[in-house]
Parts: structure tokens; C-alpha cells; sequence
């Protein structure tokens, strides 16, 4: 256990010895962008992403059942579903994978933005079909609600649960 301790140590001072022995460093970032130098990691966009394509298939597999989807659970993964997409569209532009890079004079971190204008497009398409899942479970509510109107309404119905109800 002493041994393993020792070792992260030893190891975490070699990795330090270049910006410790340097005599004078200056910070910079190689890439230059409008905002700031905003950078999302890529996990946290891989992870969003994935999240989203998650709840997408669940609607997927409520809109293919027999008996009909239910209506709020469809709702409610739609929308998060939209919001993860939504997010991972407008984080797709500033996911970068940042480098650190240390010479004997210079420390520089150099960030690499991962993602074209097609990325952020598929995962506005993805939150457009979310989008239209949400209004297919209102849909499916409104479907739901006059089905159970017609069968209160149905006189039949009426007369078996009043037979039904012992007092």
C-alpha cells in the first residue's frame, strides 16, 4: 500500500519537473473563437448524445406496441429526450478535446474542436422527431380521453357498472 502511494508521488513530480525547472512560462491558447475560448469536453457531449438516443429508442419501442403507446410516458421521454438533444446541438460547435502541451519556456493548451455543422444538424433533426413524439403522446391523451367518453357515455356501459355497485 506504502509502495503504490510512493509510486503516484514519484510519478506526479516527474510529471511536474518541466514546469518547475522552466524559468519563465507564459500561458497561451492556440485556438482563437468568438466566445470567450468555451470548450466542452467531448465526453460530456458523447454523454448527453447518448442519453438522448436512449430516450429516443424507448419512444421507439412505446410507438411500436399493439395496444398503443401511453401517452405519458411518451410525453415525458420525448422531452427529455428533446432537451438532451437540444443541448448536445448547441454544445456540438465548442466539443474539444484539450491538450496541454509544456516545453522548457512555454506552457500551451491547445483545444481541438472535434465537431463539423453536420453533427449539430443531425442532433437538431433527432430533437425535431422528439419534438413530434411529444405531440404524438398529446395525441394519444386526446385518444385515450374520448375513448374513455364514448364508453361513459355508452348507455350498456352505464347500466353494467351501475349493476356492478353494491351498497
Amino acid at each position: 500500500m506504502i509502495h503504490k502511494r510512493f509510486a503516484i508521488i514519484a510519478i506526479c513530480l516527474l510529471v511536474l519537473i518541466p514546469s518547475i525547472a522552466s524559468a519563465e512560462v507564459t500561458l497561451a491558447n492556440s485556438t482563437m473563437r468568438d466566445v470567450t475560448d468555451i470548450a466542452y469536453p467531448v465526453e460530456l457531449f458523447y454523454l448527453i448524445f447518448v442519453f438522448g438516443i436512449l430516450c429516443l429508442a424507448t419512444d421507439i419501442v412505446f410507438v411500436a406496441q399493439r395496444e398503443g403507446a401511453p401517452a405519458s410516458a411518451t410525453i415525458i421521454t420525448s422531452v427529455i429526450g428533446f432537451s438532451c438533444f437540444l443541448i448536445a446541438a448547441y454544445m456540438a460547435p465548442f466539443a474539444a478535446k484539450i491538450v496541454v502541451v509544456a516545453s522548457s519556456t512555454e506552457v500551451r493548451s491547445v483545444s481541438n474542436y472535434m465537431f463539423s455543422p453536420p453533427v449539430t444538424y443531425i442532433c437538431l433533426g433527432l430533437a425535431t422527431i422528439c419534438f413530434l413524439l411529444i405531440w404524438y403522446g398529446v395525441l394519444r391523451y386526446y385518444q385515450m380521453f374520448a375513448a374513455n367518453q364514448k364508453l361513459l357515455n355508452n348507455p350498456e356501459h352505464q347500466f353494467e357498472m351501475y349493476m356492478r355497485d353494491e351498497y
